[in-house]
């Protein structure tokens, strides 16, 4: 059940960021809100078409890198290894789909400059949640040295 539910908000979370991005876009680069890249866009027939295997896309990435936290959870690797598991499951799938999408040219330079920000990216947000986690454990670890202080009182 829990991986459900982690399934369930990671689509939903990839869809989010999926269209937050498109807006983001749009404003930064100045022109009219389009759903999409324009040159995946008019691959279809319809936008319709176009933007649902968007979504559909969005949540698959959501959920894909949603399920890759529990890679943290196997004790038995190196955490130079997890790490690095972890970065294969976030960017495979980030690649794979941005490519799809057309979110960079496919040669590769653009593959090299996309994947160069999207690890600035994990670089970024792993450093946040290192140091967020390291404050954490600081406290926690100040109060139970409190609480043994004074129980040996």
């Amino acid at each position: 059940m829990k991986i459900l539910k982690t399934i369930i908000i990671s689509a939903i979370i990839g869809l989010g960021i999926g269209n937050l991005l498109n807006l983001s876009l749009s404003l930064i680069g100045g022109y009219a809100y389009q759903p999409g890249v324009p040159t995946f866009l008019n691959q279809f027939d319809s936008f319709n078409q176009a933007v649902l295997i968007e979504f559909i896309l969005y949540a698959a990435l959501g959920i894909c890198q949603g399920l890759a936290r529990y890679i943290f959870q196997i004790e038995k690797r190196s955490i130079a290894t997890t790490i690095l598991s972890h970065y294969g499951l976030i960017m495979l799938p980030l690649v794979v789909v941005g490519a799809y999408l057309h979110w960079f040219p496919f040669h590769l330079w653009g593959i090299a400059g996309f994947l160069l920000i999207a690890s600035l990216l994990y670089l970024g947000i792993g450093f946040f949640l290192y140091t967020s986690s390291k404050k954490d454990v600081e406290t926690i670890n100040a109060f139970l040295k409190k609480q043994a202080t004074q129980l040996h009182k």
